[in-house]
């Protein structure tokens, strides 16, 4: 799994490549501690190029996005893939993320 970040406005763009499993979960979130950090954060995953996630990537995600939200932060989920929105489907993700089409319809929400 590849992770690199860029600033785009007020958002930090998080762009993660290739799978989400319980192997590289570890390194993302060492990546979110570090990122979880910065006063009032916007962080938008751009997950355009992620094939899967499973339980322990979305137990990151659930993880990342309840302390962004204890420092008055935004998480936003920008481009899955069919099988990474049906995951967050019938785990009924969806209700608790905001999640985009696209990173730009996510940069202009």
């Amino acid at each position: 799994m590849e992770i690199t970040q860029s600033q785009m406005g007020d958002y930090c763009v998080i762009r993660l490549c290739g799978n989400i499993d319980a192997a590289h979960t570890p390194k993302l979130k060492k990546f979110f501690k570090q990122t979880q950090n910065v006063p009032s954060p916007k962080v938008i995953l751009d997950m355009a190029e992620v094939e899967f996630v499973d339980s322990t990537g979305l137990g990151a995600f659930i993880s990342f996005f309840r302390n962004l939200k204890e420092n008055n932060g935004v998480f936003k989920l920008a481009s899955l893939s069919d099988q990474v929105r049906t995951i967050f489907e019938i785990t009924r993700l969806y209700r608790v993320f905001e999640i985009y089409d696209s990173l730009e319809a996510a940069l202009d929400s």
